[in-house]
């Protein structure tokens, strides 16, 4: 067993580093993603699941994040669409 000290701050950025082989992601996508998941593992507990849908994939969370990540919105659209298109990332859709 191999022990990898992170901080909780980086523990998905680095889980998802380890499995970028497989993935494939750019840096940029990789760090959206581990944003995302992050948000997603702070409110876990969240009751009602489509309503948290709702406020991680709203357009003022991604502007926040992209402020965050320091990176240009239309970059971070290009890169959170890439992650849509391989299925890496599947906002719930009302239908």
């Amino acid at each position: 067993m191999i022990e990898i000290k992170t901080s909780r701050k980086d523990l998905f950025s680095n889980y998802l580093l380890w499995l970028n082989p497989i993935l494939g992601l750019s840096d940029t996508e990789r760090r959206i993603l581990s944003s995302f998941i992050t948000l997603h593992h702070a409110y876990k507990h969240y009751h009602d699941k489509e309503v948290l849908n709702s406020l991680l994939f709203s357009e003022e969370t991604k502007k926040d994040l992209a402020k965050r990540l320091k990176i240009n919105n239309s970059i971070f659209s290009k890169a959170f669409q890439s992650l849509e298109s391989k299925g890496i990332i599947q906002p719930i859709r009302k239908v």
